[in-house]
């Protein structure tokens, strides 16, 4: 369903999800599991908007971010530029530290 509201000047719909709403991270993440179904625990992490891809070899993981981002793209979601963080070694990832080691405390 959609949240709407009525003013004098008419009737108006959101197109996007809207912050504040209780129930709006647990449908975002019910997308965002749909979405990458697929490919959750074989190779990508989504908690909300943070996805995280994790690739044995670099051309694994080309091939694993060509996937994600063509998820994206079909689906009409987009991935600020300047907030990704390519091919590296080791990432932060909800307060944690990811490596091909492992994952440890931040």
């Amino acid at each position: 369903p959609k949240t709407a509201f009525r003013t004098p000047f008419g009737h108006f719909e959101y197109t996007v999800l809207s912050f504040g709403l209780t129930n709006a991270p647990a449908t975002f993440q019910a997308v965002m599991d749909r979405m990458f179904r697929p490919y959750i625990d074989r190779f990508v992490v989504c908690y909300l908007d943070d996805i995280l891809v994790y690739s044995k070899t670099r051309e694994e993981h080309l091939e694993h971010l060509k996937l994600v981002l063509e998820v994206l793209r079909r689906e009409q979601m987009f991935a600020k530029r300047a907030k990704c963080f390519w091919a590296q070694p080791q990432v932060e990832y909800l307060g944690h530290i990811v490596s091909a080691t492992g994952v440890k405390m931040d």
